[in-house]
């Protein structure tokens, strides 16, 4: 790695860009988190909330299996809904020119079924990565995260040439980047227990866990997942902007 590398990526330029195109957006990263983040999230949680009980790992994982098969359409809708929202956060942020809401979900439209086989490429990567003793997760998802933007950004539609482009954006800072990402997913994590586990305690209190008490927390556990999958969406989109302006030989190319 040479030295420009290092001194060019910087956790503290790509945070500070990462709350800055919150801020400058957040009118319009709200609507479409509120859409496409949020309101899965929340009608999943209240109408098929996860299964409870069982006594053992074995009763856990067969009650869990049990639940995907009857509704795993539900979680497939939430999830390709999901991705209409990430894919018009990243073109509101990383297309030119300018997008509004409305044109940047409709631009996402006809780019979902590519960016869906891309997550499914890509989580399965991942996942190899993982069951190889978690260090080989590590450094694939640095050197592999930001093929979503460049999928979006550089028309890359191909799941393996985004993929390839990643690899070469992230050149000598895999670590770095998964360092940031995970460093952020973990305070994230954090918070999320923190406020959840406050709130939550109070709501079964007032309310009780059922009726307008289970729609609370669902509510509550909705927003927390909506901000976490926001802010992590925008800091990618903050780190492929880092890298595409201050490295030359490897500049945004849109195809």
């Amino acid at each position: 790695m040479n030295a420009s590398t290092k001194t060019d990526f910087s956790f503290s330029r790509v945070w500070d860009d990462t709350l800055k195109m919150l801020g400058a957006n957040a009118g319009l990263l709200t609507a479409i988190a509120g859409v496409f983040l949020f309101l899965p999230a929340v009608l999943v949680a209240h109408f098929v909330p996860p299964p409870e009980g069982g006594t053992t790992p074995a009763e856990m994982i067969e009650l869990m299996v049990a639940w995907w098969q009857g509704n795993a359409h539900w979680m497939l809708l939430s999830a390709v809904v999901n991705m209409v929202g990430l894919i018009a956060i990243y073109l509101l942020l990383l297309a030119e020119p300018r997008m509004t809401v409305g044109g940047a979900v409709a631009a996402a439209l006809p780019i979902l079924p590519f960016y869906l086989l891309l997550t499914v490429v890509l989580n399965l990567t991942l996942a190899i990565g993982f069951l190889l003793f978690v260090i080989p997760f590590i450094y694939l998802l640095g050197r592999l995260s930001l093929a979503s933007p460049v999928l979006v950004a550089e028309k890359r539609r191909a799941p393996f040439a985004a993929l390839e482009r990643s690899w070469a954006l992230s050149r000598g800072l895999g670590w770095q980047i998964a360092l940031l990402v995970l460093l952020v997913y973990i305070a994230a994590l954090i918070i999320n227990v923190a406020v959840s586990s406050a709130l939550g305690i109070v709501i079964v209190l007032l309310l009780g866990n059922e009726g307008v008490g289970g729609l609370l927390l669902a509510i509550v556990g909705a927003i927390l997942s909506a901000a976490t999958t926001l802010v992590a969406t925008v800091l990618l989109a903050a780190i492929y902007r880092a890298l595409t302006t201050s490295r030359p030989d490897l500049a945004k190319r849109f195809s």
